[in-house]
């Protein structure tokens, strides 16, 4: 989203500090990181071997995290419980990166201020005609998160709930905010009085691609946007009535 509106100024935020860190070393040697990504072939074997290393240097573990990243399967973060990269070798065959485009996107990130940090603190940075993009992990109260044994430890029902109290006091502010989830009564029941679109996609993130079934995701907004948007609903709960559980 960043990168699509291209703000003149912005403060990024997130909790993984690997990703935080491959941010700004980017932006520092943007031409190093990926010549260091480029120097290993797309192979299952490789993949492996660099997957194994454990790197000290910032910029050779820039170089990893990259290459990593394009490499695995389905671009998916995960971590063990020991904390270790774990997401297999995503046999795509495709080009590891380009090096122009990693430079003008750290152009781009340069302008920003980056931080690791738990969202809270972020949202509290936020005055009068400010705008907040918030995207978390899609964690629901109960069993019906697709994520549940992953995103649950990442995000928890109780962050979901920090998540729309943050998001309201913003708003209280003069914030625009909008956060990004599941289509999913629970998750919008927190957001009463915000407006909401159900965005329905297919979903990427299955081994087998007959189980890439179509979802339902929403955009949330904390006022109605000043964009002519179809199929906006104010939250309500004659409106949360019609919302499904789960699926």
């Amino acid at each position: 989203m960043f990168l699509a509106v291209n703000p003149d100024t912005a403060v990024l935020s997130d909790t993984n500090s690997q990703l935080i860190d491959f941010y700004e070393t980017c932006v520092s040697d943007p031409k190093k990181v990926s010549d260091l990504a480029l120097q290993h072939p797309n192979s299952e074997e490789c993949y492996y071997r660099v997957r194994s290393s454990r790197p000290r240097l910032p910029e050779t573990k820039a170089g990893r995290f990259l290459y990593l990243n394009k490499t695995c399967w389905g671009g998916v973060y995960r971590l063990n419980r020991l904390g270790q990269f774990n997401v297999p070798f995503g046999k795509s065959g495709r080009k590891i990166c380009n090096r122009e485009s990693v430079e003008l996107t750290a152009r781009l990130f340069g302008a920003a201020v980056i931080l690791c940090c738990d969202f809270a603190e972020s949202f509290q940075m936020t005055q009068k005609g400010d705008v907040v993009f918030a995207d978390p992990p899609y964690t629901s109260r109960g069993q019906f998160n697709g994520f549940v044994r992953y995103n649950e430890k990442l995000f928890s029902w109780q962050d979901q709930v920090r998540l729309s109290k943050a998001a309201k006091a913003a708003r209280r502010r003069g914030t625009f905010v909008t956060v990004c989830g599941s289509f999913h009564r629970d998750v919008l029941s927190l957001y009463e009085r915000f407006w909401v679109l159900e965005v329905r996609r297919k979903s990427c993130v299955a081994k087998c691609p007959d189980a890439r079934r179509t979802v339902s995701e929403c955009l949330i907004f904390s006022r109605k946007p000043k964009a002519n948007v179809s199929g906006l609903q104010r939250v309500s709960s004659a409106f949360l009535r019609s919302v499904p559980h789960g699926e």
